[in-house]
This record gives structure tokens, sequence and C-alpha cells, in this order.
């Protein structure tokens, strides 16, 4: 309804015809935008979760990947090795967050037998020397630790900003089977088990 006044409204301006036009796309396009931006505190753990299922995830192209202490560009060709993947992402500010890498042993250990799945933790920070340094000897996985220095994986997603729904579980198609922390309860730890074994 809004819509249509405001493209009456910009038809009654005494203006050229092509100034007008201007004006209406600059403001569907101002629309389309804000429009793309979910508002989660109005939703319920029930309704984000059935929003975010079927998603399909944007794999940012610059990411970075940690070898050996040392800093290389991730290749995303490595993303096609497994049928299924999980991200999860994680502040490169927090301690207890990064100390959190550890808990995930107990599903690597459980899940070695199984190759369709691979895991990568993505670190946000702008200071990835730093997290060498400071964070980086705290952690021990045999997974992969990606960094995003641009925050881009929350840019080009539509994530809720709670960190319990930024680990997600995606299948070859990078769709999202599964969000949310397995480590939240015993319950989502083995709805991830044994969803891969099962997959």
């Amino acid at each position: 309804m809004y819509v249509i006044i405001l493209i009456l409204t910009i038809f009654m301006i005494k203006e050229s015809i092509s100034y007008k036009i201007i004006i209406l796309f600059a403001l569907l396009f101002l629309f389309s935008c804000s429009a793309s931006n979910t508002d989660w505190s109005e939703m319920t753990t029930k309704d984000i979760i059935k929003s975010l299922s079927g998603q399909k995830v944007n794999i940012p192209i610059d990411l970075l990947i940690v070898n050996e202490d040392e800093l290389v560009v991730f290749d995303s060709l490595n993303l096609y090795e497994s049928k299924l993947k999980i991200f999860s992402l994680i502040s490169g500010d927090c301690e207890k967050c990064i100390n959190n890498i550890n808990l995930w042993k107990k599903i690597e250990q459980e899940l070695n037998p199984q190759r369709n799945v691979k895991i990568y933790f993505v670190i946000l920070t702008t200071d990835p020397e730093f997290f060498i340094e400071r964070y980086l000897p705290m952690i021990n996985t045999s997974s992969s630790i990606l960094i995003d220095k641009e925050y881009n994986f929350l840019k080009i997603n539509n994530f809720p900003p709670y960190n319990r729904f930024q680990t997600f579980l995606l299948n070859d198609n990078n769709e999202i089977v599964l969000i949310g922390d397995p480590f939240y309860n015993e319950k989502s730890l083995k709805l991830y088990v044994n969803t891969i074994k099962n997959y």
C-alpha cells in the first residue's frame, strides 16, 4: 500500500519523466534491501530453524586457511571433497568461544570413519596474526581453521546474530540441513551425529 502511495507521489512531482523513473528505481531498491533483512528478534527458535532450513549458504571467496601457523588462500574446490560440511562461525575476540573448538574432538573422533563430512571453523577477526599467536596454541583439532578478515560470511548470508545459530551442517549444494550448536545439549549432539551417519 505504502509503495503505491509513494509511486503516485513521485509522478505528481513537476520534474522530467526520466528524473521520476530514477527516483522510483532508487526507492524500489531500498525497499527490496530492507525486505531481505529478517527481524530475528521477533522469531522463536522453532521459527528461526524453519526459516533457515534448506537455505543456500554463500561461501566467501576471500577466506584464508591456517596451514602450520601460516595463512594461505583457501581453495574453495576443497569444499567438494565431501558430501557434507559443518561450518561454525567463531568470534576471534572471544577466548571462551575459541576454547569451545576443543569440544569438537568428541564429534571428530566419532565421525572419523565417516569420510562424508568435513568440519570448518571460521574465525571472524580483523587481526589473524594476533589470533595465530595468542589463541591457535590453545586449539586441539584436526579440522580446518579458516580466517574471515572482512566478516564476509555474515555480510553475504542472512544469519541470526546469535552464536547458537552460527553453526550449520550443509549438504553438497551448500544448503542448510541442520543449524545450531551441537553442544547446546545432548539431544543436539545426537541429532548432528545421527544425521551425518545416516546421510
